[in-house]
Parts: C-alpha cells; structure tokens; sequence
C-alpha cells in the first residue's frame, strides 16, 4: 500500500478528517491511530489514480475460449 500511494501523499489532506487520519495512520505517517479498515479502503479508493480503460478491441487470439 506504501508504494501504491506514496505519488499521491499530498492528495490525502483533500479527504473527510475521518478518512484522512484512517489513512495517515495505516500509512505510518500520523498519529497511533489504527483506523477503520473499511476507511482505509475508502480513501485509498479516492486517492489512488483511476485505472485505464480496458482495450474494446480484441482479437481472436485474445478472445476467452468458450
């Protein structure tokens, strides 16, 4: 999680309070606070990037066997 998140450390001060010391806590980087594992996910959910698109084009070779 460390390395997942730590390009967007300076983004978790723009989270609710509740979800920002969730994250600072499990990161290490603030208070004892353990944090809420289901606040946690939340603002690692609103603080990592978005994933791309996935391609709509593929080829046979590519295609799931049925």
């Amino acid at each position: 999680m460390h390395l997942l998140l730590r390009p967007f450390v300076e983004h978790i001060e723009a989270l609710p309070p509740q979800q920002a010391e969730a994250l600072h806590g499990a990161l290490g980087l603030g208070g004892a606070s353990r944090g809420d594992r289901f606040l946690v996910g939340l603002a690692t959910l609103f603080v990592s990037p978005p994933l791309p698109e996935p391609s709509a084009h593929i080829t046979a070779e590519h295609a799931p066997a049925s």
